[in-house]
């Protein structure tokens, strides 16, 4: 493998980067639960002197075309982001904190740690200072990338609910979770205390906890390391797997199959997406449960062209699985005796048809939407 760097970090160390976010990683999805364990971590670290944390591993992959050096973190994004987060509700307080004192060391420790965050944060860009940029950005995630800047990095922690965005809003959700936490925790204090606990927790994070960081100049090596170091954990989605596996033998194909791939899981609006690909490779190459769908995938996915035949052939077909599990609002089918007959159906919530309807469609041009109709009663009338 082509790893260029293999060692344990503090996160200090790790951040002091500029990274990007790949388009094809998972949306930001840390919710409360994620985010308490984070904060006890934390607890315990700073509560506890000389206690070390291991906070998992990073994987980057540093891309070094056109002589432009980008690194891009393909695993360790949720737990990244939420120590960009963290740090920068340390900040926004510390921040606060300088317009309620008018003590001089008090004043220049309160900026001292707003300047020393900025060190992992970066700034935001503005007309006066064309070197100051973000230390994280979600590349080709145009809204995402926009709200991390403009209201976190840039603003205070807002209560408005970012509808229809659920990337934003669990951000919002986790910076304001942080302001939260670190004002129960100096609220009581006298202002020196209050500085003191802010630096403690900035600590606790930058130099306690600490990741096992491996770095590689091969894309396709790098999403292999992600699946192997990945492959038994039980919160990872088998979707992911797969979706890291294909975009590894994708090679020279790569952005157009991150770009498939990303029309597909739209036009799926959320549902299942290892349910999905199950049921169609089901129709296409007979019965598999889902344990052995990843081996059965990598057996057959070997080169670019696999990748991007798969994919494509996965982008043309969501929107049939979509209208079979959501038929009250069909993308693909208008035909009234198909739509009649996939609520029915539903109704009685069978699934074993989906294959079925699946297999007729990749079999484009054969089949009618009377023979579809006609094949869907009788699988209404079966169940």
């Amino acid at each position: 493998m082509a790893i260029q760097s293999a060692t344990k970090k503090t996160m200090n160390e790790y951040l002091n980067n500029i990274y990007y976010i790949p388009m094809n990683q998972r949306d930001y999805t840390w919710e409360t639960d994620q985010l308490e364990d984070f904060w006890q971590d934390l607890l315990s670290v700073k509560n506890n002197q000389g206690r070390q944390h291991f906070f998992g591993q990073i994987v980057v992959y540093e891309d070094n075309k056109n002589n432009e050096k980008k690194k891009y973190i393909i695993d360790g994004q949720q737990r990244t982001v939420t120590s960009m987060i963290f740090l920068r509700a340390i900040q926004y307080l510390s921040g606060e904190l300088v317009r309620e004192t008018d003590v001089a060391d008090e004043k220049k420790g309160l900026e001292s740690l707003n300047h020393s965050l900025e060190e992992p944060l970066g700034r935001t860009d503005n007309c006066y200072d064309s070197s100051s940029h973000l230390h994280l950005t979600f590349e080709n995630e145009i809204s995402e990338n926009d709200f991390y800047s403009k209201h976190i990095i840039a603003e205070a922690p807002s209560f408005v609910k970012m509808k229809d965005q659920p990337a934003c809003e669990n951000m919002r959700i986790a910076y304001c979770y942080f302001v939260k936490k670190l004002k129960s925790e100096i609220d009581t204090f006298i202002m020196d205390e209050k500085i003191r606990t802010l630096y403690d927790f900035r600590n606790a994070l930058l130099k306690n906890f600490e990741v096992m960081y491996l770095e590689t100049n091969d894309l396709g090596e790098s999403y292999v390391i992600f699946e192997t170091l990945n492959a038994r954990g039980k919160d990872l989605e088998t979707a992911d797997l797969l979706k890291n596996y294909v975009f590894s033998q994708a090679r020279e194909k790569l952005y157009d199959v991150q770009s498939k791939w990303r029309k597909m899981t739209d036009s799926l609006s959320g549902l299942d997406l290892t349910k999905y690909i199950r049921y169609y490779w089901n129709a296409k190459y007979g019965l598999v449960r889902e344990r052995d769908l990843y081996r059965e995938i990598s057996v057959r996915i070997k080169n670019s062209k696999d990748s991007y035949d798969l994919v494509t052939e996965l982008e043309d077909n969501a929107e049939y699985y979509h209208d079979a599990c959501m038929p009250d609002s069909c993308d693909a089918y208008d035909d009234k005796d198909i739509t009649d007959r996939l609520l029915a159906i539903h109704t009685l919530h069978a699934t074993s048809f989906i294959p079925i309807l699946l297999s007729l469609e990749l079999r484009k041009g054969n089949f009618t939407d009377k023979d579809k109709a006609m094949d869907l009663q009788s699988k209404c009338n079966s169940s």
